[in-house]
This record gives structure tokens, sequence and C-alpha cells, in this order.
């Protein structure tokens, strides 16, 4: 109950419904895992150039804004945008670490997008 109070608390602009939802996954994470994390300034960018080089889809990335809590750095998203090369897109929205509860119709409407069947060649 408390974790619950303390989301809805700390991030009022999130729609309700997610509100349980991240509480109970915030109750599964083993800490462990954030022990071995070697967090996001090692490069992550690089392979994104390689997911489908012949261009058999495009890659989405969605980021929040660093002075807002992202925790990806500016510059990472500039330079995923160069490694794309035309192969996708970078949104960084308005928002912190979760842009999907943060800016949830922005998110959807670019999901969608995403998924939405292209014309071949």
């Amino acid at each position: 109950a408390r974790l619950l109070a303390s989301v809805t608390r700390d991030h009022p602009s999130w729609p309700a419904a997610e509100a349980a939802p991240w509480a109970t996954s915030k109750r599964q994470l083993d800490p462990r895992f954030l022990d071995r994390a070697t967090g996001f300034s090692q490069d992550w960018v690089s392979p994104l150039a390689k997911l489908a080089p012949d261009g058999e889809f495009a890659t989405t990335v969605l980021l929040g804004q660093e002075e807002l809590g992202g925790i990806i750095p500016g510059a990472m998203a500039v330079r995923a945008e160069e490694l794309l090369e035309g192969k996708g897109e970078v949104f960084v929205l308005t928002a912190g670490h979760d842009v999907r509860r943060e800016q949830r119709a922005t998110y959807l409407q670019l999901l969608d997008e995403a998924l939405a069947p292209h014309p071949a060649g």
C-alpha cells in the first residue's frame, strides 16, 4: 500500500491504471539485478545500425529528456539517430524516465505508426 501511495504521489500525471502494475513490478525486481547493471554510459547505440542492415524493418527509439529524469544522455540520442541512417527514428519526448507512462497518448500513437504496415520497397 505504501509503494502504491508513493507512485501516485510521485507521478500524478501517470494514468491511474498504471499505478498498481508499476508497484507490482517494483516489488518483483530483484535488487541484485541492479548490482550487475553497468549503466547506460556504455555504447548501447552502435548495435542499432546492425538491427536491420538491409532495411528489413525500421527501428523506433523513444526516449525521455535527461533534464526531466530520462536516463539516456542527449548526445546518445543524436548518435542513435546518426547510426540508424534513415532506417528508423529517434524520438525524445517531453518525459522523464518512463515515456510510456508520462506521455501515454504520444507513446501509443508512435507505436501504432511504427507497427503499421508499410509498402515494400
